[in-house]
């Protein structure tokens, strides 16, 4: 079962990219890839999440100390009966491009055997001014 991007936003000069997706019941983890083109020829950033860390949440936020890359996860929205997840991705290779693209896709781990589903359609980044 695949999933959707449905926002996708950035502040013009930040490191920060604010991601809202559709959640699949059955995922362990979720592939985020970021690139400049909507062909994904040239990928800024190839990230694996783990979604059982994604939905530990302590008062809204996300204790850094819990995931594996402190470059991936500041702010968390997630609870078990939301239909979507909300997360912001961080990395300073995000900073100076004026187009960028996403585009995520579910991952479920059976006996040491991933199955990955169909990448989302990629959406583009809307730039905000400050």
């Amino acid at each position: 079962k695949s999933t959707k991007v449905k926002k996708a936003t950035k502040k013009k000069n930040s490191k920060k990219v604010y991601l809202k997706f559709k959640k699949v019941s059955s995922a362990q983890k979720y592939q985020i890839q970021i690139s400049v083109n909507k062909k994904f020829k040239k990928k800024i950033i190839n990230k694996k999440v783990n979604s059982k860390k994604i939905s530990k949440k302590i008062n809204g936020k996300v204790n850094s100390k819990t995931t594996n890359s402190k470059k991936i996860i500041s702010k968390i929205a997630n609870s078990k009966n939301s239909k979507t997840i909300k997360f912001v991705l961080k990395d300073k290779k995000l900073k100076n491009w004026k187009k960028l693209y996403v585009r995520i896709r579910a991952i479920k781990v059976v006996k040491n055997r991933k199955y990955y589903s169909k990448w989302s359609k990629p959406k583009k980044i809307k730039i905000v001014r400050k």
